[in-house]
């Protein structure tokens, strides 16, 4: 039987995470019984160089599947975070549904002209060089999610996500 356990926002790089860190994860996940792990995002800023030797370290231990965040979309183009995207795994009697997410601002009271002011000058995701607006990529994957949704057995499906991008996740 598997168990599952769900994390995200690690941050591995900037938390600086040492092997004391990553073998107390372990510890904690064996004693728990968890047999399978996933990473629902933000892993560390830099996915190929940090984040896949830190996941293939932890595949020594157990099961580990992932989806991206924002920072670990970082050094990646539209078409690998696409290719990441959208992934169905088998959990015995149920599948894990893992998917990116994004945001179009639709829960924020401000203005969109104010949140792209402050995006463009505070957040971590101006540094992100993605070829759509954040409504258009948001658009993209709430029509792809609800085409998948249509094939799967949602009565037996668990989502995992980094971004809520419909007000029907809160």
């Amino acid at each position: 039987m598997t168990k599952l356990a769900i994390i995200s926002d690690l941050h591995i790089d900037l938390n600086q995470f040492s092997d004391f860190e990553k073998e107390t994860l372990l510890t904690i996940l064996q004693e728990t019984g968890v047999t399978h792990l996933h990473l629902a995002g933000d892993i560390s800023n830099h996915h190929k160089d940090i984040s896949l030797p830190f996941i293939e370290e932890l595949r020594k231990s157990l099961e580990v599947t992932y989806n991206l965040g924002n920072h670990d979309m970082l050094d990646l183009n539209d078409s690998e975070i696409n290719q990441l995207d959208f992934q169905v795994y088998n959990l015995g009697s149920r599948q894990l549904l893992a998917f990116h997410g994004w945001y179009d601002y639709s829960f924020s009271r401000e203005p969109t002209d104010k949140i792209l002011r402050l995006k463009k000058t505070f957040w971590f995701d101006r540094r992100l060089n993605r070829q759509e607006s954040d409504p258009a990529i948001t658009q993209k994957v709430l029509a792809r999610l609800e085409d998948l949704l249509q094939h799967l057995d949602t009565s037996r499906l668990i989502v995992a996500m980094h971004f809520v991008p419909h007000q029907d996740f809160t």
